[in-house]
């Protein structure tokens, strides 16, 4: 369950960075 926690933090960090820096 951290793993799959972890991998949803990441995608969560990642769209927020991708809709920060447009």
């Amino acid at each position: 369950m951290g793993l799959a926690q972890f991998l949803l933090r990441t995608v969560y960090v990642s769209f927020f960075y991708f809709w920060v820096i447009k």
